[in-house]
């Protein structure tokens, strides 16, 4: 089952860059946006998190896939 998991981590990766990514959350600070990417993670959701504004630390986007989003959005709601 581990190794399964790994070759599907692996799979979804190569796909990553070939999604339409969909902002679904901006997180104040950074120890949110890791506690939110964590969650989704643990959901086996592909989720991206990059900063608003790389000069200043302002804030983060959460971003998935938009085949995800609904889902995403559930497991955000829960987190918050």
């Amino acid at each position: 089952m581990v190794y399964y998991t790994i070759i599907a981590d692996q799979a979804k990766r190569k796909r990553s860059h070939y999604l339409m990514w969909t902002i679904v959350y901006m997180a104040k600070n950074m120890e949110l946006a890791q506690r939110l990417e964590e969650a989704l993670r643990k959901k086996n959701i592909i989720v991206m998190v990059r900063p608003i504004n790389k000069e200043q630390s302002t804030g983060y986007e959460i971003l998935v896939p938009g085949a995800e989003v609904e889902e995403a959005l559930g497991i955000i709601i829960d987190e918050t």
